[in-house]
């Protein structure tokens, strides 16, 4: 019935393919894929198919820095400049400093006062992209950027906030944030098809972007830029590439309070911290 009800979803022209995959006590009862990944070539979208999973990269980043937090090796209620000197120079829009600076618990919660990803102009860090930089040239840059707002004052959704914390990671395990992820967060997890940087093989396999038009109903290919090389920034809070069975890991450390494989690996206060809501103000 799920199996029917997804192929027809297809049919109706809600979507062009995509994957799911349902876990019931820890065991998968459902994993199954359908429609096209790429719809003029007629490639299927299977159940191993990877893509980009955007914004969930977020609560990825989250949970390696609440891992670090545990661990003592940085500390979520520090201010930023603290790690990143160039955070000390931060400015508001009106040519005032900031009240004070923000810490990577608000960046993490989207109140460090950092420039929304919905403000007038879009989201500038991302013509960071492709140009040759690292993920600490990228993040000097955005310390550029005037924050319309104080630290702690209002929740602003922003990306800025979250490239900080990648860079913060950096500086914190003096390894670059994809090595890091990998042995800290995805090797332990099993989460073995999950990187920022896919290599040729697996980019040919990605599922393509889609945009549904109203005018027409029909859905037209996004075009897809080509992989960043290894090292270079790449948003990251919405970069990183992954499968159903990877996120299905991720999911499950979350579901089981920070156990996996029936042992602890993230203490269960820290992941409880996680879903505390941070009022602003």
């Amino acid at each position: 019935m799920l199996r029917k009800h997804l192929n027809e979803s297809v049919l109706r022209g809600e979507v062009p393919g995509g994957a799911l995959l349902l876990v019931h006590n820890g065991e998968t009862v459902f994993k199954d894929g359908f429609g096209f990944r790429h719809i003029k070539h007629n490639k299927p979208f299977t159940a191993d198919t990877p893509f980009r999973v955007a914004s969930i990269s977020k609560p990825i980043i989250a949970t390696l820095v609440v891992k670090l937090a545990a661990e003592r090796r940085l500390d979520l209620d520090r201010p930023i400049d603290a790690y990143l000197h160039e955070m000390s120079d931060l400015v508001l829009e009106s040519g005032e400093r900031p009240a004070t600076i923000p810490t990577l618990r608000q960046c993490l919660s989207h109140t460090a006062g950092f420039r929304s990803d919905y403000d007038d102009g879009g989201r500038p860090w991302l013509r960071l992209r492709g140009q040759g930089m690292t993920l600490a040239d990228a993040v000097i840059e955005e310390a550029k950027i005037p924050m319309p707002i104080d630290p702690g004052s209002e929740f602003a959704y922003s990306g800025i906030g979250y490239d900080i914390a990648g860079r913060i990671i950096e500086v914190s395990t003096g390894r670059s944030l994809e090595a890091a992820l990998q042995t800290e967060l995805f090797e332990p997890l099993g989460m073995t098809q999950s990187t920022y940087y896919p290599d040729e093989q697996t980019a040919e396999q990605m599922a393509d972007f889609y945009w549904l038009w109203r005018s027409d109903g029909k859905f037209r290919r996004k075009l897809t830029p080509p992989p960043i090389p290894q090292g270079n920034y790449v948003s990251v809070g919405g970069g990183i590439v992954s499968t159903l069975e990877d996120l299905s890991n991720f999911m499950q450390l979350h579901q089981n309070h920070g156990v996996h494989d029936g042992k602890p690996f993230i203490p269960r206060k820290a992941i409880e911290e996680m879903y505390r809501g941070e009022r602003p103000g």
